[in-house]
């Protein structure tokens, strides 16, 4: 490609990263939720977590000292590089000016520049579906160094999460069968490259699992989920009510105060669960996986009509799934300020002000040595912050980014509280530990 040809390429890749990212430039940081904490914590605390892959949480990890932009600029060139040679199969005499465009009209009429913009995997998952299409039936039109970058796009992916891996499972499977039914149709996908991408992530998971935790495991939680959601629908009650009292199923002493929602029922800290055991406890485990199948064999006539419905409601059900808070979450917030390298001249005091041990500023190579020394499974910091707002505009928005003192050194919650402190006041940097164990919240003090 001609020199100018390739700085009109860049210019075009540099404007469709830059409008990806619009939501984090808008707000003056990445886009948090409560699920970053669970992927940061996976490394220094060497274990598994509930629907938090490994992989992705390493690379939240090694991008932390930098608030994880290194992780939203990747997502945005993932995701453009994916549209471009989508456009360049389709519309191959296409102007360079085209991407752009036609990055911001799937910006402007759907959530994918806030998918982008927040460090969780599910800004993987729209990319990989139309990477897989193109590897296994467009591949002839791309070059070789493309086709494998989407197969690296497809491989990363599916290890990320496994919802996303269960749906480039299912396209690999209708491929094959598309593949055998070649001569009805006249035309068959290229499924060698596209299936190996698919099944690869789970061996690159493997390798994740076991570099973070040690486990030769992918760790799986279907059942899991599948039970949580189970009892949103209603199911998990019918089936406990038809069935209980039974020995061997805890779960019966609760069947009465089975929350409404999935989320309470896997996360809440007095959830059944929790009452059972918890997600990680092989007796609770084994009991849910029996109750699905007893519900299974009793009603699949009512699984197979719920599936229907749910999976024809994700074609037109379309929302936020949530709300934007101004306050983090505890979870994340104690991750992202005592798990982040801090600066040197003022680390070891803030930590200790905090009530974070040292490993955790001290990078890779600390938190590696923490590891080392007998401390993988050291539960997550209990560190909160007060006052933790994000300001947009104004003096706020620069004290977000150019906090001074300490606060400059915390790629997160200490800046967001140097932004907080000019309006809400004197803003107390300290967590305390209470005897029963629970996190204590410092309200900042009056104006």
């Amino acid at each position: 490609m001609p020199l100018p040809a390739l700085a009109r390429h860049a210019a075009a890749y540099g404007v469709t990263i830059a409008l990806l990212c619009v939501p984090a430039l808008w707000n003056g940081f990445p886009l948090m939720f409560d699920d970053v904490g669970g992927y940061l914590e996976r490394w220094p605390t060497g274990s598994l977590g509930l629907g938090r892959s490994t992989v992705y949480g390493l690379m939240l990890w090694g991008t932390r000292s930098a608030a994880f932009v290194p992780v939203i600029v990747l997502q945005a060139l993932v995701t453009a590089f994916v549209v471009d040679c989508s456009v360049a199969v389709f519309a191959p005499a296409r102007p360079r000016w085209m991407l752009p465009v036609v990055v911001a009209a799937i910006a402007a009429t759907s959530g994918a520049a806030l998918y982008v913009c927040k460090p969780i995997p599910d800004a993987w998952a729209a990319p990989a579906v139309l990477a897989l299409h193109l590897v296994a039936w467009h591949g002839a039109s791309l070059a070789k160094w493309e086709r494998a970058a989407l197969a690296a796009i497809v491989v990363f992916a599916g290890a990320t999460h496994m919802a996303t891996f269960g749906v480039l499972a299912g396209l690999s499977v209708l491929y094959a069968i598309a593949w055998l039914a070649r001569r009805r149709f006249g035309f068959a996908p290229r499924i060698g490259a596209a299936i190996m991408a698919v099944w690869s992530s789970l061996l690159l998971l493997l390798v994740g699992n076991v570099m973070a935790a040690g486990q030769f495991t992918l760790g799986s939680d279907g059942e899991i989920f599948l039970f949580a959601r189970m009892v949103e629908d209603g199911m998990a009650a019918n089936i406990l009510a038809e069935e209980c009292p039974r020995a061997d199923w805890q779960l019966c002493r609760y069947r009465d105060a089975l929350p409404a929602y999935a989320e309470a029922f896997m996360f809440d800290a007095d959830s059944p669960l929790r009452k059972i055991g918890g997600a990680a406890d092989p007796r609770a485990r084994a009991e849910i996986a029996a109750i699905i199948a007893r519900s299974l064999a009793r009603h699949p006539l009512a699984h197979a009509a719920r599936a229907r419905v749910l999976t024809a409601g994700q074609f037109v059900d379309v929302g936020t799934g949530g709300a934007i808070e101004p306050l983090m979450s505890g979870r994340a917030d104690s991750w992202l300020r005592c798990g982040a390298p801090a600066n040197r001249r003022h680390r070891r005091e803030r930590l200790e002000r905090l009530g974070c041990g040292a490993a955790f500023g001290r990078g890779i190579a600390g938190a590696a040595g923490a590891r080392s020394a007998g401390m993988a499974k050291r539960p997550a910091p209990r560190c909160h912050v007060a006052g933790n707002v994000v300001r947009r505009t104004g003096r706020q928005r620069r004290d977000l980014w150019r906090g001074g003192g300490h606060e400059r050194s915390l790629p997160g919650a200490a800046r967001l509280a140097g932004a907080a402190r000019d309006r809400l006041g004197r803003v107390e940097l300290r967590g305390r530990q209470e005897k029963s164990g629970a996190v204590s919240f410092v309200k900042p003090s009056p104006p």
